[in-house]
């Protein structure tokens, strides 16, 4: 196993706080850019394609919060 993450969805699923070495592995190869961000609006995982589209380094994207991006939790829970 992995990082923890707190996902959300409009659905009210249950939030993910493990992901496996596989489902990490697919999120780093997918080819969209992908953020997954805790409840507080901190990002905690940034796929490549996202670094990239972004023009942050994965460091800085990883200890940053939506704010940073433009973005609060109220357009981030509506983009869910």
């Amino acid at each position: 196993m992995a990082k923890f993450f707190s996902l959300f969805s409009k659905k009210q699923s249950p939030a993910v706080t493990v992901l496996s070495a596989e489902m990490l592995s697919f999120l780093e190869q997918y080819p969209l850019a992908l953020l997954l961000v805790e409840a507080t609006g901190r990002i905690t995982f940034a796929n490549p394609s996202a670094v990239r589209l972004l023009q942050m380094s994965q460091d800085v994207l990883q200890t940053s919060y939506v704010d940073r991006l433009g973005l609060t939790m109220n357009k981030v829970r509506d983009m869910a």
